[in-house]
């Protein structure tokens, strides 16, 4: 159990370095993803009149089960490793 805890201790401390440093590396990426974000929002709306059309909800289900999956594998191999 010991283990487990030091485990996801250091793992939490370099996910915080990492995702606190990340965005200094790559300097307007944010703008860009905010930009890309609107045009396609702006695609999405409906063309014409006011009204009628309901609100498109997009919920990347597919892109959760993917990274789900890929940090349970991962967390699994560094248990492994450091087991």
């Amino acid at each position: 159990m010991r283990d487990i805890l030091i485990i996801s201790l250091v793992g939490s401390f370099v996910l915080t370095v990492v995702l606190n440093t990340l965005p200094k590396a790559f300097p307007g990426a944010a703008k860009r993803a905010e930009q890309a974000v609107h045009r396609q929002l702006d695609r999405m709306q409906p063309s014409g009149g006011s009204g009628g059309g309901g609100t498109k909800v997009v919920f990347p289900w597919k892109a959760m089960i993917i990274v789900s999956v890929g940090l349970t594998i991962l967390i699994n191999v560094i248990g492994a490793l450091a087991g």
